[in-house]
């Protein structure tokens, strides 16, 4: 099932979200585990000054190609410090309306330049922990196995019910949080983000 934000667009400005300029898409590469407890799947930096913008769904598809040898840990989406963010490969926004323009200041980053490739670390990243007060949402890594250990690959949708708001000078990452020994080179994510980018009020 995808969920996305219950609030019309109409009713952002409450929000202090103007007109919509541009609505894009951003999806990352198959990207492996590294094997860590924190792993940085991608981030999504506003370094304008006069744009919001509004992650309107976030969704990951995981698949392990061998067994687990225990519980996996969660994929979370929260608001990660800008300063600092850093490294990873550039992942480019896809317009869903040609129309639209979006600002050269929102960037965004995967941890990899290819389907499976060499790792290309997101720095600058704050572990996303429900005791800090940076969670949005979060959903299992894993879910079954079959007989051979390679896990049913699925959709998960992560995006808040309401909308996630990205002011300028804010951030956002999504963040595989487990135990390590269950995030192997053996495991791989890929992620996909919808947002609409909009005029700051």
């Amino acid at each position: 099932m995808t969920v996305v934000s219950r609030a019309p667009v109409s009713a952002w400005a409450a929000l202090g979200v103007g007109a919509p300029v541009a609505r894009y898409t951003l999806a990352t590469f198959r990207t492996l585990g590294d094997a860590t407890a924190a792993q940085a799947l991608l981030a999504l930096r506003n370094a304008t000054t006069d744009r919001a913008l509004v992650i309107q769904q976030a969704r990951y598809w995981s698949d392990c190609v061998a067994a687990l040898t225990g519980a996996e840990g969660n994929v979370r989406l929260g608001r990660n410090a800008q300063a600092g963010l850093g490294g990873g490969t550039s992942v480019p926004k896809v317009l869903l309306d040609s129309r639209g323009v979006s600002a050269a200041g929102v960037t965004a980053l995967g941890a990899t330049a290819s389907d499976a490739g060499a790792a290309t670390p997101i720095t600058g990243v704050t572990t996303l922990n429900p005791g800090n007060g940076n969670v949005w949402s979060q959903g299992p890594a894993s879910v079954m196995h079959t007989l051979a250990g390679q896990r049913l690959a699925r959709l998960t949708e992560i995006a808040p019910v309401e909308p996630a708001i990205l002011v300028p000078g804010d951030a956002a990452i999504v963040q595989y949080v487990g135990p390590a020994a269950q995030n192997p080179t053996t495991v791989q994510y890929a992620i996909c983000l919808t947002v609409v980018e909009c005029a700051l009020l």
